[in-house]
């Protein structure tokens, strides 16, 4: 690699020298662009553009034979390529990838692309030492200066003294049909000059002279103050990672944008950024670039966004970041604010430099039929990547029952004010103003949480968990299906008297996804008719199920049992009451593990936490099926019911 590495330095020197005697055809003629000076060498540099529109939206990996085309369309025609249609207002990724395989290029294509990057450039310190600079300049230079230095102190580790940053001014065009910008919005370039090691030696911030700027205010506009900490961020990345090479522009330049427009306090820079960050929630995070300056906007108060900058960009993986995240709030928040509803209050409306208020993200409808199956809402957008999932829905019938897993993340809002996390929000509301209490039972044996609004609010953060489950039921129907009373105590069915183990865990299935379940055979429990009963969960086999969504991605759930005690129990027609034995001597374990992310979590549970309402169990009251050969349990939270459970034969 250091053998390329100088290889490529002698040939991008070689080559810059011979750029102002040849023009594209190859005959002679003249430029403005002139020899790289000989404090830095030209090494693969890894460049940063900023725009005045926000820039298009370009691809982590260009490719090289893509790149030619967008470097002959916005920069100079290059021998044997024909343009790409449109030039990116972005330029940055087709110089880096041009330059990382600068081998790979012919003579005369290396010659341009060398044109492209190589100019004078002068010390900040010296541009602000002079008495008559270009005020552009001057101007490029204190900010960059200043930029420098903010960052440095927000990360808690200032650029090396060994890092010469230089500023330089090109205008849009050269007068020979050739470009210094891939467009004439660009405002600045960053492109590191080294060899390859650390500090590298120069980051040169190129600015472009022709860019409109705003003429009230001039070099005091927002958006040239942005653009250029923008690049000055850069120089402090390719310290980190030398030319940010291999890093995933959602990093590179997510990071940047929200660096640039926090020190400009906000700009119309990210306007277009923050426009496709809050109208694609379910864009995944490493298919972002520009936009992913939503994504740092969300980590001040959970965590410091520059060091988190640095870190990712050396471990860039969707990994990195849950297990970086997964303790804090920011996927909660993640799912909230694309409400972007600021008169709900901060948590509902998008948080950052430049965010607009007036800009509504969209919110999928949720189609629910009274009494018929749950809908299982959020799917692979936020289980196999880092997005966000907002829905809406007006409830029909009486009762809106909600089961969520431990792993979901986001929260739930009706229309009355009243919300929850949806790690905490299984269980049933009541939509009927008239209350939901079942006949024949009092309201504390029928919970269900009243509100006064059938309109909710779902937003769905990035989670490890299945996703919510959503049900609309009739009064009569819930009523039916969650109310569970314990029977008599002296009540016994003879059918269940004896000693059963379980053969296999039973899991109701998910819609739209394909579901495998094996395992949880060996749990033991001995129902005698004296009313005593033992449970052993301790021999139990981790239950294991696998969800394979429409994608191909699958989650994987495993749920490993442990614990053992004695009690009392009853049962009469279909409603066994296992009672007398202390749930803190039992746990639950889950752990959710994707195809594409690896492990997402690993928790363990007390027996009795209503998270677990989707999980089966042999605690508490549950309906059953008996035979002489069979029995089945199924696990029911008062409010919510249930439907997992385990399949058990004599023992």
């Amino acid at each position: 690699m250091l053998e390329r590495t100088r290889v490529v330095t002698a040939t991008l020197l070689i080559l810059a020298g011979a750029a102002g005697c040849t023009n594209d055809d190859g005959t002679a003629g003249t430029t403005t662009v002139t020899a790289a000076p000989a404090t830095g060498a030209t090494s693969q540099p890894t460049v940063g553009t900023t725009t005045t529109a926000g820039g298009s939206t370009p691809t982590t990996s260009l490719g090289i034979d893509k790149a030619l085309r967008l470097f002959a369309a916005g920069y100079a025609r290059v021998p044997g390529v024909r343009p790409a249609r449109h030039a990116a207002v972005d330029g940055g990724p087709v110089l880096r990838t041009l330059l990382a395989d600068i081998d790979r290029l012919g003579d005369r294509q290396r010659t341009m692309v060398a044109r492209a990057v190589a100019a004078p450039n002068q010390p900040i310190d010296e541009v602000l030492s002079e008495r008559r600079v270009n005020p552009r300049l001057r101007a490029a230079a204190k900010t960059a200066r200043a930029a420098v230095d903010t960052f440095g102190g927000e990360r808690g580790r200032s650029l090396s003294d060994d890092v010469k940053v230089t500023v330089l001014t090109l205008p849009y065009e050269n007068g020979d049909g050739t470009h210094n910008f891939s467009s004439p919005r660009s405002i600045a370039t960053a492109i590191p000059f080294g060899d390859g090691g650390r500090p590298y030696v120069e980051c040169r911030i190129r600015v472009n002279s022709d860019a409109p700027l705003d003429r009230r205010a001039e070099f005091a506009d927002p958006a040239f103050v942005s653009s250029i900490a923008h690049e000055a961020f850069h120089c402090l990345q390719f310290e980190v990672l030398p030319f940010a090479a291999g890093a995933p522009q959602w990093v590179v330049e997510g990071a940047a944008a929200f660096a640039g427009e926090a020190f400009a306090g906000g700009s119309g820079m990210s306007a277009r950024w923050w426009k496709r960050w809050i109208g694609h929630p379910r864009r995944p995070l490493d298919g972002r670039t520009y936009d992913a300056i939503g994504f740092f906007s969300l980590l001040p108060g959970a965590t410091n966004p520059y060091e988190f900058a640095d870190a990712l960009l050396t471990d860039p993986s969707t990994d990195s970041v849950r297990r970086r995240l997964e303790g804090s709030d920011v996927f909660d928040r993640w799912g909230l604010e694309y409400a972007t509803q600021p008169r709900w209050g901060p948590r509902y409306r998008m948080t950052g430099p430049g965010a607009p208020l007036e800009r509504h993200a969209p919110r999928r409808p949720i189609r629910l039929r009274v009494d018929r199956p749950a809908v299982t809402i959020g799917g692979s957008a936020v289980t196999d990547g880092l997005a966000a999932a907002p829905f809406r829905a007006r409830i029909p019938g009486d009762v809106l029952v909600v089961t969520a897993d431990p792993g979901d993340r986001g929260g739930i809002r009706f229309g009355d004010g009243q919300k929850t996390a949806l790690s905490d929000a299984t269980r049933a509301y009541c939509v009927r103003p008239a209350g939901c209490v079942c006949p024949g039972r009092s309201r504390d044996t029928t919970p269900a949480t009243q509100v006064e609004s059938n309109r909710v609010f779902i937003g769905v953060g990035p989670s490890s968990g299945g996703g919510p489950s959503l049900a609309a039921r009739s009064l009569g129907q819930w009523c039916q299906e969650v109310l569970v009373p314990a029977p008599p105590s002296n009540a016994l069915d003879q059918c269940l008297v004896g000693a059963w183990t379980s053969r296999v865990y039973v899991a109701p299935g998910v819609s739209g996804a394909r579901q495998k379940v094996r395992g949880g055979a060996g749990a033991s429990i001995e129902f005698r008719a004296d009313r005593t009963v033992t449970v052993d969960m301790n021999q139990t086999s981790p239950a294991v199920i696998t969800l394979t969504g429409p994608s191909g991605a699958t989650v994987t759930t495993t749920i490993q049992y442990a614990g053992a005690g004695k009690g009392t129990w009853s049962a009469a027609r279909g409603i066994v009451n296992v009672a007398g034995i202390d749930p803190s001597s039992f746990r639950v374990r889950l752990r959710v593990e994707s195809s594409r992310q690896g492990l997402l979590a690993d928790a363990e549970l007390p027996a009795t936490d209503v998270r677990l309402a989707g999980v089966a169990g042999l605690l508490g009251t549950g309906r059953y099926q008996c035979t002489a050969v069979s029995l089945t349990i199924t696990h029911v939270v008062p409010g919510v019911g249930g439907g997992a459970g385990f399949e058990l034969v004599p023992a």
